[in-house]
């Protein structure tokens, strides 16, 4: 991952779902204030992006994603992604 942030806490929590939990001090090594997820700036989508290079790493891929963004009490972020069932 780039930005300062080589570590994740990635867990497979289904065959088609994903959750990264990033704490507030990986946010803050990555120049990422909170504010710029809650208004999808330019920084979060730079953040999204690397969240799925570092998903993809660990055998996730889809070219669908929905994802669930949890923004915790402590100031870290909690993302999960499901990947949508083939039809």
């Amino acid at each position: 991952m780039r930005n300062g942030c080589d570590v994740l806490k990635i867990i497979k929590v289904a065959g088609n779902r994903v959750k990264i939990t990033i704490t507030a001090s990986e946010l803050d090594d990555m120049g990422i204030d909170i504010n710029d997820i809650n208004a999808a700036s330019p920084a979060a989508d730079e953040l999204f992006k690397n969240l799925m290079e570092a998903a993809e790493i660990a055998g996730f891929s889809s070219d669908e994603v929905c994802m669930k963004i949890e923004i915790l009490p402590n100031g870290g972020v909690t993302v999960v992604m499901t990947a949508a069932m083939p039809r």
